[in-house]
């Protein structure tokens, strides 16, 4: 048998598990926050009103469809 061969002990039970990655992974962006994938610094959230610090960028504007169409 090798080192990875067994499946590790769990200690948290699986609904501790489940909860607590929904905690963790499953956030919502923060109302003054708007999200943002920067070229140098990656995906993060900026100040609603703000620029990005990296690269400049500015908060992008809602696009009113009915208007285009």
């Amino acid at each position: 048998m090798s080192k990875g061969s067994n499946r590790r002990p769990q200690f948290v039970d699986t609904a501790t598990l489940h909860a607590n990655w929904d905690r963790i992974f499953n956030k919502k962006c923060p109302e003054d926050m708007w999200e943002h994938v920067c070229e140098f610094n990656g995906a993060f959230y900026v100040e609603k009103g703000k620029e990005c610090n990296w690269c400049g960028a500015n908060e992008p504007r809602e696009i009113l469809w009915d208007v285009l169409q």
